[in-house]
C-alpha cells in the first residue's frame, strides 16, 4: 500500500487526466485498504485527482491515518463513489460531518460509514443522524470513542428507528447516559434489521439498563449486544434475566465491567435455563 500511495502522488504531480484516467482505469479492485499507512491531507488530494476518473463505486478504507477534516474536504468529489467510508482514528471534527452529509446525502451509494476514535460532537452527531435517514443502502455506522452526549444519542437513536437498512451499530466510548440509552431503546422495540449493538462504556446505569432490556423482550432481531464498561448493578439484573429468559433470538450478550455481584449474577444463571439461543454471556 506505500506503494500505492507513491503511485497516486507521481500520478497527480504530472498533471495528467489521461494518466490518471489510465490508473483509476488499472485499480480492478472494488475495495482499496490504505489504513496505518501516515496518509496525510495531501495525499487526500492525489486519491481523489485519481478516483475522480474511475467509472465504478468502489470502498476506501482510510482507519488511522491522520487525514484531518482537510483531507475529506479534498475528497468531496469522489464522495460519489464511495460505498464505504471507512475514515476511523483520522482527527476528524464537525466541519468533516458537513462535507460527509452534504455529498453521501446527495448520491446515496454508501453502505459503511465508519467513525470511530474521532472529535464529533453532538452538532456533529445530527449531521451523522442525516446520513443515516436520508441514505436507503446504509447497513454499517461506527462512531464510538467521540465525544456525543444524551443530545447527540437521541438524534442518532431517532434516525436509526427510522432506518431499514442499518444493522450494525458500534457507539462504543460516547457519553449517551440513560437519557441516550432510553432513546435507543425505543429504536430498538420494534425495529425490522438491526442486529448489532454496542452502547458500551457510555455511562449507563440500571435506569437505561432497565429500559434497554424490557424493549428487547419485544425484539427478536438483535443478536449481539454489547453493554460493557457502564454503571448497571443488582437492580437491572432481574429485567436483564427476564430478557434471557424471553429467548427473543439474542445469541451474544456482554455485560463485562459492571457492578454487578453474585446476586445479580444469580438471577441471570437462572434465567440460562430457559434460554436456547444464546451462544455467549458475558
Amino acid at each position: 500500500m506505500p506503494n500505492f500511495l507513491w503511485i497516486l502522488r507521481c500520478v497527480f504531480e504530472t498533471g495528467s487526466k489521461d494518466i490518471a484516467r489510465m490508473a483509476a482505469k488499472g485499480i480492478t479492485a472494488d475495495f482499496i485498504k490504505i489504513g496505518y499507512c501516515n496518509v496525510f491531507s495531501g495525499d487526500c488530494t492525489a486519491l481523489n485527482f485519481v478516483l475522480q476518473q474511475r467509472k465504478k463505486p468502489l470502498g476506501v478504507d482510510m482507519d488511522n491515518n491522520n487525514i484531518s477534516d482537510y483531507g475529506v474536504k479534498q475528497l468531496k468529489p469522489s464522495f460519489c463513489k464511495m460505498t464505504e467510508v471507512r475514515l476511523c482514528v483520522n482527527q476528524l471534527s464537525d466541519s468533516s460531518m458537513e462535507v460527509l452529509a452534504e455529498e453521501l446525502c446527495k448520491h446515496k451509494v454508501v453502505k459503511v460509514l465508519g467513525l470511530y476514535s474521532n472529535h464529533i460532537t453532538d452538532v456533529g452527531a445530527k449531521l451523522v443522524a442525516q446520513i443515516i435517514e436520508e441514505c436507503p443502502k446504509l447497513e454499517v455506522v461506527k462512531i464510538g470513542k467521540n465525544k456525543i452526549s444524551a443530545v447527540g444519542g437521541k438524534l442518532l437513536a431517532s434516525a436509526i428507528q427510522k432506518s431499514t437498512s442499518i444493522f450494525d451499530v458500534g457507539m462504543w466510548g460516547n457519553t449517551i447516559g440513560d437519557e441516550g440509552a432510553e432513546a435507543f431503546a425505543e429504536a430498538l422495540r420494534h425495529h425490522p434489521r438491526l442486529t448489532n449493538l454496542s452502547l458500551s462504556a457510555n455511562g449507563i446505569t440500571s435506569k437505561g439498563g432497565k429500559c434497554l432490556a424490557a424493549a428487547l423482550k419485544e425484539n427478536s432481531v438483535l443478536r449481539i449486544f454489547w453493554l460493557v464498561q457502564n454503571e448497571l448493578s443488582d437492580d437491572a439484573a432481574p429485567l436483564l434475566a427476564e430478557l434471557v429468559q424471553a429467548n427473543t433470538g439474542l445469541s451474544h450478550l456482554w455485560l463485562i465491567s459492571n457492578q454487578f455481584t453474585v446476586d445479580g449474577i444469580k438471577h441471570l444463571a437462572e434465567a440460562l435455563a430457559h434460554n436456547t439461543a444464546l451462544k455467549e454471556i458475558w
